[in-house]
Parts: C-alpha cells; sequence; structure tokens
C-alpha cells in the first residue's frame, strides 16, 4: 500500500490541530497510517486495544476516530454500540475501516453514528481525500465541541471547577445585592493568564443539554455556602441572584432542589432570586409561568433578565405581569447606552422605567459603565438597582467581601455620584 503516493495532492492544513485516534490491531495499518496522518495532519493517537481506545475516548478530546472492523474479542460496531451508551461522542466523526469481503457485514452498523466506511484497499484513494474534506468542515466547529466535551468531562469528574464569581447591584438607598455567575476553571480556553472562562464562552456549548442543570445547581449550592459565612459575618446583603436555564421547566424536582439546598445551608428563600432570561420564558410561557409563580409563593424572587432583547415587546410584558410571574426586571445595557448622547435613547428608557416601576416592580440597569451613566440613572429613578464594570467586575468572593465593608461602599457611592 504506497500511501505516500497521494502526498502532494492532499492539502492537509484543514486538519493541522484536529485530533485524530487510529485503533486497528494491525501492526502495518498502525504504522503506515499513523506515519502519513501524523507527517502531514500532525500528531495522531493509536492504540490496537479497545480498551485502552475506551480510556482515551473517555478522558480526552477527538474529533475523529479511524476504527477498525475487526478485533478478536469483538468487532467494530459492538464496541461502537457499547461506546455511544456510555462516552461523550455526539461531535466525534467515525470512520470505519474494513476489507472489501466484509460489505455484507456493512448493514450491522446501521443505526450507529458513522460518518463513512472505508475499505482498506482503498485507503490510497479515499482515506486521505475525505479527511481533509472533512477537516474543512471539523474546523469551524472543533472549539465550540472541545469547549463542550471539556465542560461535560469536567461536570462529571471535576465539578469543583464550576464557581460563583460576584457581581454588585448597589443603590445607595437600599441593601446590597449581587448576582452570581457561573466561571469554569480551564486554562485551555481561558484568556492567556486568567485561568477563568466566563459563562457566555462556554454555556452556549451545553445550554439545551440535562448537564446546564447540574452547572445552576453547583453554583447555587455555592452560593448559599457563601451566603451562610457572609451572613455569619453580618455583611449587608438582602440577596443573591442565580441565573437558572430553560431546562428547569420541564423538571418537576428542580424547586424542591432549590428549597433543599436553601435548607441545608439555612437560607432564608427571600436571599434568593432566581433570573431566567427573557427569550428562555417566552418560548416555554405556560411552563416557565408556572415555576416563576411556585417560586414567588416560597417567597424566592423572581427576576427576568436580558429585558429589551431580541424579540421583547409589551405584549410579553402584559402576559407575564398577568401571569403573575415576576418581581423583578433587569433593563439590558443595551437599552441605556445612549442615554447620555441620544435623546430618543432617553425618551424610551424614562418611559420604561416609570411604565415599571407602576406595575410595581423592581428593577436593575446593567452595563453601567461610566459615572456619567450611574448619574443619569439615579437621576431618572433614585430605586433603581444598578450593575456593571464601573461598580465591579465579576470576581471571587474573597476578593468582593471587601467591598462589603462599610467604608468600601460608601466610596463607591462616592465614586459613582449618588452617594
Amino acid at each position: 500500500m504506497n500511501l505516500n503516493s497521494h502526498n502532494n495532492e492532499i492539502d492537509g492544513e484543514a486538519l493541522r490541530g484536529l485530533r485524530i485516534l487510529l485503533v486497528d490491531d494491525e501492526p502495518q495499518m498502525q504504522t503506515v497510517v499513523n506515519r502519513y496522518l501524523e507527517s502531514t495532519f500532525g500528531r495522531i493517537e493509536y492504540t490496537d486495544d479497545p480498551a485502552t481506545a475506551y480510556q482515551l475516548l473517555d478522558n480526552e478530546y477527538f474529533d475523529i476516530l479511524l476504527l477498525d472492523l475487526h478485533f478478536p474479542l469483538a468487532n467494530g460496531f459492538q464496541l461502537l454500540a457499547d461506546w455511544s451508551t456510555r462516552l461523550r461522542m455526539k461531535h466525534l466523526k467515525i470512520i470505519i475501516l474494513s476489507h472489501e469481503q466484509d460489505g455484507h457485514k456493512i448493514s450491522e452498523g446501521f443505526g450507529l453514528p458513522i460518518t463513512r466506511y472505508i475499505a482498506k484497499e482503498d485507503l490510497p484513494r479515499e482515506l486521505l481525500p475525505f479527511l481533509t474534506h472533512l477537516g474543512s468542515e471539523i474546523v469551524p466547529c472543533s472549539r465550540p465541541n472541545r469547549i463542550g466535551w471539556h465542560l461535560l468531562n469536567d461536570l462529571t469528574h471535576h465539578p469543583g471547577n464550576i464557581i460563583p464569581y460576584y457581581q454588585l447591584k448597589v443603590n445607595p438607598r437600599r441593601p446590597l445585592a449581587a448576582e452570581a455567575l457561573a466561571r469554569w476553571k480551564n486554562t485551555e480556553f481561558a484568556e492567556a493568564g486568567s485561568g477563568i472562562v466566563p459563562a457566555g464562552l462556554f454555556f452556549p456549548a451545553i445550554a439545551r443539554l440535562p448537564e446546564a442543570r447540574q452547572i445552576d445547581f453547583i453554583i447555587l449550592e455555592q452560593v448559599c455556602s457563601q451566603l451562610r459565612i457572609w451572613q455569619k459575618k453580618a455583611f449587608p446583603f438582602i440577596r443573591v441572584s442565580v441565573n437558572f436555564s430553560a431546562s428547569h421547566f420541564d423538571q418537576p424536582e428542580s424547586i424542591p432542589r432549590i428549597l433543599d439546598i436553601l435548607r441545608r445551608f439555612e437560607i432564608s428563600p427571600r436571599s434568593l432570586s432566581i433570573e431566567i432570561t427573557e427569550t428562555d420564558i417566552m418560548h416555554n410561557f405556560d411552563k416557565a409561568s408556572a415555576m416563576l409563580r411556585r417560586l414567588r409563593e416560597l417567597e424566592i424572587e423572581t427576576a427576568m433578565d436580558d429585558f429589551g432583547v431580541a424579540n421583547s415587546n409589551l405584549v410579553n410584558l402584559v402576559r407575564l405581569m398577568n401571569a403573575n410571574t415576576l418581581d423583578h426586571v433587569k433593563l439590558d445595557g443595551g437599552l441605556v447606552d445612549g442615554i447620555l448622547t441620544d435623546a430618543t435613547t432617553l425618551i424610551v428608557t424614562r418611559a420604561q422605567i416609570q411604565m415599571l416601576r407602576r406595575l410595581g416592580m423592581a428593577m436593575t440597569v446593567e452595563r453601567i459603565d461610566s459615572a456619567a451613566k450611574a448619574q443619569k440613572m439615579h437621576e431618572l429613578d433614585p430605586t433603581i438597582y444598578q450593575q456593571g464594570f464601573f461598580i465591579n467586575k465579576p470576581e471571587p468572593p474573597e476578593v468582593l467581601q471587601e467591598r462589603l465593608q462599610p467604608a468600601a461602599v460608601q466610596s463607591l457611592f462616592e465614586r459613582m455620584g449618588v452617594a
């Protein structure tokens, strides 16, 4: 088999950086295919042992699996059927390597997530061009796939790598509050030197998966533990808000689990706020409303996040108010970015605040990035909470608690010009 005869015809750039695992018990295949792919596409992992392959797939991320059809104790289809029930393989592109005489067995693989069957006799003609084509499809989604895989792996094996960072919500006339924002300790995907990945980069990879709920509860448990510490130190918090995903709407056990966590840490329901985005609420209005009403009955504050984003409109607001679902509305920063320079933005913002206030809503405005904006919002409504980088960037609890000292709080309000 002269694989090198095709070397000049294949552009391997599309596959550089992708991870390939070759599982084959024929020494010639391991030697020849690995040598060729490694020189053209980068380092290739390989093994001749299905048990070792299982461990590699469980503990490391791969984009492509090249799998032999024959092993002494199992065939490739049997291995895939077993692995697919126990491993995170939805992203994986699987290519079965077989001999031409195995054609009658290919039907056994129907129903399994197999991308391509290639006869070993046809490797020079088919495998390398196909890998190059496949790589051009994989590259754009490789990073989010890697993020999702590593995140799910940490949720299984290292859930402590999911942690809350806190951002203050302040008003000089009201007790301090904060939002707990999920962060992921991971050096591969974090900005250089930080070691911390913000939720906006990792959460979309699993937002619609059941594991999204696991992140919410990991954060809630750490928040309640921290609240207990702060309450013992008499820090002046009224409540901390935690973001919950839409995946909770179909889960009757979500609210009992919230209550169990509150009880274990001896935290009053009034110390907790649950934030759900307006988009998530409106996509599943009936179930979302039922959950939010139940939370309110239990004296847990309910908040609608990102009001003013996407399909936000007054019809949605009327439905939400009539359904008795909300205590608090968070105005998206995009609504108020122009209040200092654009008269129309100022008029619309003022009208929205007045309307929400008359409806009895508590409010937080996001993206406060200057003293001038903080002062203008305070002028529009002195009872509104303000949140943004000018007040503090999301930070770990040991840093935040330094801001909770009375002198530090007073200094913050003076810096905002709202003391």
